[in-house]
């Protein structure tokens, strides 16, 4: 029987193998199911990477060795706004690999991504309520507007290679 501390190390080994090179072995990572029904023997999932201030989306087709991750699922949400889509620059790389880097600065007078009450913002990325002087820290590191961006990106992919 494994102790605590061997699980551990090798959840985090196996972890570390998925992170393309350049990324911190300490980056973040979330794993989504894929919808895209491509004909994989093993199926497929996104690995989306967390780096700090950006995202990085890789489609990926599982292996029957590969361990079991986590597995995200997403909150149905309404569609993105074309203000929420347009607070991340994209780019696409090859074999199904996408970049999202925030792009806050861009946003002026109306925050796509707060619904503002009385005394508090309501974040649409993650729905919790936030003091207004807390807003830009908040919405800087929101795991749920990332992955509302990334999910949306993700969607739009699969149902390309679906058709």
């Amino acid at each position: 029987m494994q102790t605590p501390t061997q699980s551990t190390k090798s959840l985090q080994s196996s972890t570390v193998s998925l992170l393309p090179k350049g990324l911190p072995a300490d980056t973040p990572i979330s794993v989504r199911p894929c919808r895209c029904n491509q004909n994989y023997p093993n199926g497929c999932e996104w690995h989306i990477f967390h780096p700090g201030r950006q995202i990085l989306a890789a489609h990926r087709k599982k292996t029957c060795d590969e361990p079991v991750q986590p597995q995200y699922s997403s909150p149905p949400n309404s569609p993105l706004t074309e203000g929420q889509l347009n607070s991340f620059g994209f780019g696409y790389h090859a074999d199904a690999t996408f970049t999202l880097k925030q792009n806050f600065s861009k946003q002026r007078d109306v925050d796509p991504w707060a619904q503002v009450h009385d005394e508090r913002i309501q974040c649409l990325g993650c729905n919790v309520d936030v003091d207004p002087g807390n807003w830009i820290d908040h919405r800087g590191t929101c795991r749920g507007i990332e992955m509302r961006v990334a999910d949306a990106i993700a969607e739009a992919w699969e149902k390309e290679a679906k058709e």
